[in-house]
């Protein structure tokens, strides 16, 4: 699912890097700033639950995460919001909702940013 995921979001556009395991997430997350988290409820190292509260623990609070769930109950897709997930998509997923939600979820997260009216370099404006 991890290359699917990259690869559909890469030809959207997106840049993409996939952590198979919530340590090495978690040291990524903690070296620099990213602006998405995709995150499956199944990390090889420890339960994506666990990595959803470092991410809400240690992360800017606009960090937005987008978890992934194989589990089609309500009460999964509640929980997980409930921990701190922005959304939930559930398995399999459609190629289009991820992007679109990947969209939206960005677009959100920089609503707050300054836009400059005006841009100088050098001699161009």
């Amino acid at each position: 699912w991890l290359e699917l995921a990259s690869g559909v979001l890469g030809r959207a556009g997106h840049r993409c890097e996939v952590f198979r395991r919530g340590h090495a997430l978690t040291v990524a997350l903690g070296g620099q700033a990213w602006d998405l988290v995709i995150l499956g409820r199944n990390v090889r190292d420890m339960p994506g639950d666990e990595v959803l509260r470092w991410i809400r623990g240690h992360c800017p609070a606009n960090l937005p995460v987008l978890f992934v769930t194989a589990g089609a109950a309500p009460h999964d897709v509640v929980h997980v919001l409930n921990a701190g997930a922005d959304d939930c998509l559930v398995k399999p997923v459609d190629p289009a909702i991820l992007v679109a939600k990947v969209s939206a979820l960005l677009r959100r997260s920089r609503a707050g940013e300054a836009v400059a009216s005006r841009l100088e370099y050098r001699d161009f404006v």
